[in-house]
């Protein structure tokens, strides 16, 4: 079960509006984001360019605390509303926290052991088909499951947990306290190493060619046929 919503802010947050993407990603917010306070959390209205059958979303995240509950990002709202769909992320006591929904139900993936002060990169990707959470390049979940972005119409939020958001509207819960850094979102499923690529301006890593079998060698004449 989901813990009670706490009240959300007072303050307003930022709203991210206007970032030119890296090429090769749909979003990018590149460099360090301090957050601690519900000012700091970026909030960014869902438009057409979020609307991805298969997606890839990486971050850099270092909690300065992980007691406690404490978004990472999402795009998520109260539980099913809106056609489901949903996603968020977030550190639990320690524990990293991954959730994926359809219309109906979830996948979750952890990872325990988060510790403080410590840089983690987190991918998550879907296609349609099949999920996928990694840390640091290594995979700690992945499941068939269907899910996608085309029909998710919830704000995204950069460090902070938007389940206790109504569908289609602003509003987050459990602030981050740390820093959240080069935040990417591209469309298709991408490796680790092509989204440090991207993260870096350098054009994709050509994928390694699937070997060709070696040919049978063909007779240099035509058999005996013992008739």
């Amino acid at each position: 079960p989901q813990p009670e919503p706490t009240p959300q802010p007072d303050s307003e947050p930022v709203l991210d509006t206007d970032q030119t993407p890296l090429e090769g990603a749909v979003y990018s917010l590149i460099g360090s984001h301090e957050v601690n306070a519900a000012n700091n959390v970026i909030e960014i209205a869902h438009s057409e360019e979020f609307s991805l059958p298969e997606a890839t979303i990486a971050l850099t995240f270092n909690a300065d605390t992980v007691s406690g509950y404490h978004g990472l990002l999402s795009k998520d709202a109260t539980e099913y509303t809106g056609g489901g769909n949903h996603f968020t992320s977030y550190i639990k006591n320690g524990t990293l926290v991954v959730r994926f929904q359809d219309g109906s139900s979830s996948k979750e993936f952890t990872m325990s052991g988060v510790q403080e002060n410590v840089d983690y990169d987190l991918l998550l990707s879907f296609d349609g088909n099949e999920v996928t959470a990694m840390l640091d390049g290594n995979i700690f979940g992945q499941a068939a499951f269907e899910t996608s972005w085309e029909n998710n119409e919830e704000f995204l939020q950069i460090g902070a947990n938007g389940w206790a958001s109504d569908a289609g509207e602003s509003g987050f819960t459990h602030v981050f306290d740390g820093t959240i850094s080069d935040v990417i979102g591209t469309e298709g499923v991408k490796s680790y190493e092509e989204v440090q690529s991207i993260l870096a301006g350098e054009p994709a890593p050509n994928p390694t060619p699937t070997p060709q079998p070696e040919p049978t060698p063909q007779p240099d004449s035509e058999p005996v046929l013992d008739t």
